[in-house]
């Protein structure tokens, strides 16, 4: 798994709420890839065969990718869980576009701002690595990504693809390709 660091740990105070976001750890990988599993099996973000077994998950999403967990410190309970890697519309080895993946703990009561944030975290990391940009999809019945998309700038919606992935409870579903700037946050504190 790739490091986050030096950007990682990072601690931060959303309306109350003290949250570090830090790289995962080794016995959270089964947890992580649980809410990941989730998503696919209620048809909400990805597919089933794209997430697969733990260990195809393991190799496919953690290996050479920056893996985080952003962590209530009170409850220690883990609210999201994201994966930066290179995006998957890039065809040449230069850093450019990166793209994210990230699974919200159903179990935890999450909030716009909190949802922003993690955004704008892993936008600010994929920075950090020297990419520009992010190169993200998601799908029309996804309405909770959608609504980040369409109230969070500086997003650009690029197009869609009619049908362009199959997931569970929906069957085929238009995917919505868009562009995410970074944005610099002044309420980061490295240790």
């Amino acid at each position: 798994m790739g490091s986050s660091k030096p950007y990682t740990p990072c601690f931060r105070n959303i309306q109350g709420t003290e949250l570090i976001t830090r790289d995962i750890t080794e016995t959270e990988i089964r947890f992580v890839y649980s809410l990941f599993k989730h998503f696919a099996q209620t048809g909400t973000g990805y597919s089933l065969s794209e997430i697969g077994s733990l260990e195809h998950f393991r190799e496919t999403f953690l290996k050479d990718n920056i893996t985080i967990v952003m962590q209530n410190t009170s409850s220690e309970e883990i609210l999201y869980a994201s994966i930066i890697r290179p995006s998957k519309f890039l065809r040449h080895q230069q850093k450019i576009a990166v793209s994210t993946m990230t699974a919200v703990n159903p179990n935890v009561r999450t909030s716009k701002p909190l949802a922003l944030e993690a955004i704008r975290i892993c936008l600010d990391i994929a920075r950090s690595k020297g990419y520009d940009f992010g190169l993200y999809t998601t799908t029309l019945v996804n309405h909770r990504a959608l609504r980040l998309i369409i109230g969070a700038a500086p997003n650009t919606i690029l197009g869609t693809l009619p049908h362009g992935i199959y997931l569970e409870g929906h069957g085929w579903c238009d995917l919505i390709f868009y562009r995410a700037e970074h944005a610099e946050s002044e309420r980061t504190t490295l240790i």
